[in-house]
């Protein structure tokens, strides 16, 4: 897989950022963006962890020449990563169990959208702190892009040290709030059984 050869940012303005919440929860929000857009809002942090065992030892085939493209690339008969590309899957993952809403993601191959891995996800303001610190563990980099943020790295290794640190902080993560109507607030938590349901199923 490509290394890519782009300078490192990790600079957010939260003024910039929207959480549309009607746009997320009817799935409008990742469509607009992503004609292939798959809701993982609620991800298990189990399932994060899968994801990276499945994922690192393909990415470090490809990089070692172990595993051939059409082997890694081409087969969907077993899609163990809901349809994304290899090397984005872990991160994507992470960023949607620790209640962020990932819209798109590249992983930057020869004739893929993008020159470099990039995701392109919704988080609240208050989450931003813990991914700059994930992002700068990993050595990935984060900036605004219009409402949403970019999460971005010169290789997809990156990302998968991403969703790694991630998971180890996941008891340690800040809480996140939603505003309700008269102007209190309530901690973010999904719905018993959303964790659970038949979309999440990695195998």
């Amino acid at each position: 897989m490509q290394l890519q050869d782009v300078e490192i940012e990790r600079n957010v303005d939260t003024s910039r950022m929207r959480w549309p919440m009607r746009e997320i929860l009817t799935g409008q929000d990742g469509e607009g963006v992503n004609r292939l857009f798959c809701d993982l809002s609620g991800m298990p942090w189990a399932i994060v962890e899968r994801l990276i065992e499945y994922e690192e030892p393909k990415v470090s085939a490809v990089d070692s020449r172990e595993a051939g493209t059409d082997d890694v690339f081409e087969r969907r008969d077993v899609d163990p990563w809901f349809g994304l590309d290899l090397g984005v899957a872990s991160a994507v993952g992470a960023l949607s169990a620790a209640n962020c809403f990932p819209v798109w993601s590249c992983n930057g191959e020869p004739k893929h959208t993008e020159s470099l891995p990039t995701i392109l996800f919704r988080a609240r303001v208050t989450r931003v702190p813990d991914l700059l610190e994930v992002a700068e563990e990993a050595g990935c980099g984060l900036i605004n892009n219009f409402e949403h943020l970019e999460l971005y790295a010169t290789h997809v290794r990156h990302f998968i040290a991403f969703a790694r640190a991630l998971l180890a902080r996941r008891s340690r993560l800040r809480p996140v709030y939603r505003r309700r109507r008269g102007g209190t607030t309530r901690r973010i938590r999904y719905p018993h059984g959303k964790q659970s349901t038949g979309q999440l199923r990695l195998w």
